[in-house]
């Protein structure tokens, strides 16, 4: 009788065995953690109640910039128009800095 296959079947049968269990842990676990998450709540703070209220004001003001729209499209055409390259950058920066994560 030859125990060496023996004794490598035996080793395979563990290995299995322990994979089979910590693919059942992790079942249960994630069932556990979804059972968890249907009692999480969500909170409004005042913050959120104040980003509302100023988005209702931005929605009902009124901007009329066809005066300035118009003298912009008179300077480009009569070739009056120049671009500041420094305040463009320095925009650009800005709003790049605002916009990257923290």
């Amino acid at each position: 009788m030859d125990i060496k296959s023996l004794n490598q079947n035996v080793l395979s049968n563990n290995r299995l065995d322990n994979q089979s269990n910590a693919a059942r842990q992790s079942t249960n676990s994630a069932q556990n953690e979804s059972s968890t998450t249907a009692s999480d709540k969500v909170t409004l703070t005042g913050v959120s109640t104040q980003v509302k209220e100023l988005e209702g004001k931005v929605q009902s003001t009124e901007v009329d910039n066809s005066e300035r729209i118009a003298q912009l499209k008179a300077a480009i055409q009569e070739g009056r128009y120049q671009v500041d390259a420094d305040q463009v950058a320095s925009k650009l920066m800005d709003t790049e800095y605002m916009l990257s994560p923290r």
